[in-house]
C-alpha cells in the first residue's frame, strides 16, 4: 500500500529540473488603476501584441483614459506595456484602442477611439515598431466614434469604423472610402479579410424597426459586390459580432444572442443556426450570452474554435466567464470547456475575453480583463491565457449546454445598395507621448506542467479516462512511487494505490496530473480527468 499524496509544481522542478511552464493564465497591471485588452495578435515566433485602455489616476500626472499596446513572449512573460497619449491631449480625454494588426514586415498598427470632446473626438491611427515606439499617428475627426477593426490585406490597412470603412497605405495615405448611409442606426464591429482578397463586414443596423446583423462584401477597392445582406431574427434584436472564412465559399458569423450562423457567401443564403439556450433555475441563471470571436483551427478552414462569454447568477455568486467549444463546417458542436479560475477568493468575479488567436501547433490565445473584489480591494487586471484548443487544461472545466437548431427564426434580407456611397475621408498628422506603464502586479496563476521528452518514461498507459471512481495504470516498468497534483499544486488529500489501481472517487471534478516514479529513475506525467 503506497501513500499518494501532494505534489506540489515547485518540487518537481527541483527533483528532476524538466518542468517548463505550457499553458498558463496571467492577470497583470498596475494594481491601484483600471485597465483592459481589446484585442491580441500573434507574431511570427508566437509573441503577442495586446492593445487596450489604461484608466490612470495614481501612476502619472494626466487623469486620463491612455491607449495601451504590450508585447508578451510566448511563455508569458511581459516584455514591455506601454500608454499612448497625444501630445495635445487635457485632463480627462480617453484614448481607447480596440484594435491591432501587424503587416508582413513585422509593423504593428493599432486603431482605438479618442473622446476629447467637439473637434476633438474621433480616432486615431498608430503605426509603431516592435519596441512600441509610434512611427507615425494619424487622426479621423468624426463627430460619430464608437468601435473600430483593423485589417491587413493587399499591401494595405483597412480600418472598419462605425458608419465606414476606410482603406490606408502603409504610410498612413487614404486609399479609399465608403459610407453606410444610415448616421447612427449602423454600427460596424468587425471585419474580415477573405483569401480571393474581398472585405467583409458585419455589426449591427437598425432596419425594419428592427436591430439586424449586416453581411456586407466589398472588394479590395471597397466597391460593393454581389453579397450585401442583413439577417434578422423574428424574435430577438441582435447583430453580428465575429466573422471566419469555411471552405467552400461559406462564411461562419458570431451573433449576440450566443447563436453561429453559417452563410453561403455567394447567395447569402443560410445554411444553419445554431444556438447555446440559458439553463434556468428558480434561483440561478447559467447562459453564454455573446460569441466573442471565432478562428479556423487550419488552414483546411473546415473546423473553428469559438470563445463565448458567459454568466452565472446564483444567490451567492455573480461571474462572468468564458466558454470555448468547436465548431465544425456543418454545424456540429464538440465539448465546452470553460473558464472560471482567478487568482483571488472572491464571490463576484468577472473574467470575460476581448479577443481569441490560434497559432499552428494547436495552442489558443485569449485576452481580456480580470475584474474581482478581495477583502475590500478591486482588482481590475488585464487578463491573459494560453492553452490547448484539443485538451482540457489549465483551469478549464466541462460544462453543458443544450444547443439548438434555429434557423427557422433567422431570416435573410437584402441591404439596400443606395446606402453604400463612396465617401472621402479627412486625415491629419499627430504627435504622441509613449509612457511606460509600471506593473506591480503580474502574477501567471494557473500553469499547466510538462516534462522534457528525454525524460519521459512513455510506456504508461490509464483508464479509464476520464474516469468516477478507479483509475488503472499499466506499465512495463515497476513503479516506486505514484502522486496526484492539481494544476495549482493544491492537496488533494491522502489516496490509497493498490495493485495498480487508484481509487479517485473523492477527488472533485477537474484535471489532475498524475506523477509515476520508476525504478530507473525516469518520471512520467499522466493528465486524467475526474468527473
Amino acid at each position: 500500500m503506497k501513500n499518494v499524496a501532494l505534489f506540489i509544481f515547485l518540487s518537481l522542478v527541483v527533483l528532476n529540473n524538466t518542468l517548463k511552464a505550457q499553458n498558463f493564465q496571467k492577470a497583470y497591471g498596475y494594481s491601484e488603476d483600471q485597465q483592459e485588452l481589446y484585442d491580441l495578435i500573434l507574431d511570427q515566433n508566437n509573441n503577442s501584441f495586446t492593445c487596450g485602455v489604461y484608466r490612470n489616476v495614481f501612476l502619472f500626472p494626466e487623469r486620463n483614459f491612455f491607449g495601451t499596446v504590450n508585447k508578451i513572449d510566448t511563455d508569458g512573460n511581459l516584455l514591455w506595456n506601454k500608454a499612448y497619449l497625444p501630445t495635445d491631449a487635457v485632463s480627462l480625454d480617453g484614448f481607447f484602442l480596440y484594435s491591432i494588426i501587424q503587416d508582413s514586415q513585422n509593423y504593428i498598427y493599432a486603431i482605438g477611439v479618442y473622446l476629447g470632446g467637439p473637434n476633438r473626438d474621433g480616432y486615431y491611427l498608430l503605426k509603431i515598431n516592435d519596441q512600441g515606439e509610434v512611427i507615425w499617428a494619424k487622426f479621423l475627426n468624426e463627430e460619430i466614434q464608437l468601435l473600430s477593426d483593423l485589417l491587413y490585406a493587399n499591401n494595405a490597412i483597412y480600418a472598419v469604423l462605425q458608419d465606414r470603412i476606410v482603406k490606408f497605405s502603409l504610410d498612413g495615405e487614404v486609399l479609399e472610402a465608403v459610407k453606410i448611409n444610415l448616421g447612427f442606426d449602423i454600427l460596424l464591429r468587425k471585419g474580415l479579410a477573405l483569401s480571393n482578397g474581398n472585405i467583409v463586414v458585419t455589426g449591427e443596423s437598425l432596419l425594419n424597426n428592427n436591430h439586424n446583423a449586416p453581411v456586407i462584401t466589398f472588394d479590395q477597392n471597397l466597391s460593393p459586390v454581389s453579397s450585401y445582406t442583413y439577417y434578422r431574427d423574428t424574435q430577438n434584436a441582435i447583430y453580428g459580432t465575429s466573422l471566419a472564412e469555411a471552405a467552400d465559399s461559406y462564411l461562419i458569423i458570431g451573433l449576440s444572442d450566443s447563436s453561429v450562423l453559417s452563410i453561403d457567401q455567394n447567395t447569402g443564403e443560410i445554411l444553419w443556426v445554431k444556438s447555446f439556450i440559458t439553463k434556468e433555475t428558480p434561483s440561478s441563471s447559467d447562459s453564454l450570452n455573446f460569441v466573442e470571436q471565432i478562428v479556423a483551427t487550419s488552414n483546411l478552414n473546415n473546423n473553428f474554435f469559438v470563445a463565448i462569454n458567459g454568466s452565472y447568477f446564483d444567490q451567492n455568486t455573480n461571474q462572468l466567464y468564458i466558454a470555448l467549444t468547436e465548431i465544425d463546417s456543418q454545424g456540429n458542436v464538440s465539448d465546452i470547456k470553460a473558464i472560471k479560475k482567478v487568482p483571488f477568493n472572491s464571490i463576484d468575479t468577472y473574467l470575460s475575453v476581448s479577443t481569441l488567436a490560434l497559432n499552428n501547433t494547436g495552442s489558443y490565445y485569449l485576452s481580456g480583463r480580470l475584474v474581482a473584489v478581495q477583502n475590500g480591494t478591486s482588482h481590475h487586471l488585464n487578463y491573459y491565457h494560453k492553452g490547448t484548443i484539443d485538451e482540457l487544461g489549465c483551469g478549464e472545466e466541462t460544462i453543458n449546454f443544450e444547443i439548438a437548431d434555429t434557423k427557422s427564426s433567422l431570416l435573410k434580407d437584402i441591404f439596400p445598395a443606395n446606402l453604400i456611397i463612396p465617401t472621402t475621408q479627412a486625415v491629419s498628422s499627430k504627435q504622441f507621448n509613449v509612457l511606460d506603464i509600471l506593473t506591480d502586479y503580474d502574477n501567471k496563476y494557473c500553469i499547466d506542467p510538462i516534462l522534457s521528452v528525454e525524460d519521459l518514461e512513455t510506456s504508461v498507459e490509464i483508464y479509464p479516462n476520464p474516469t468516477q471512481n478507479i483509475l488503472n495504470i499499466v506499465s512495463q516498468q515497476s513503479i516506486v512511487e505514484v502522486k496526484i497534483f492539481d494544476v495549482l499544486g493544491k492537496d488533494v488529500g491522502n489516496l490509497n494505490i493498490s495493485n495498480n489501481q487508484i481509487d479517485v472517487s473523492q477527488l472533485n471534478q477537474g484535471l489532475y496530473f498524475l506523477n509515476i516514479k520508476f525504478d530507473n529513475n525516469k518520471l512520467n506525467i499522466s493528465k486524467f480527468i475526474k468527473q
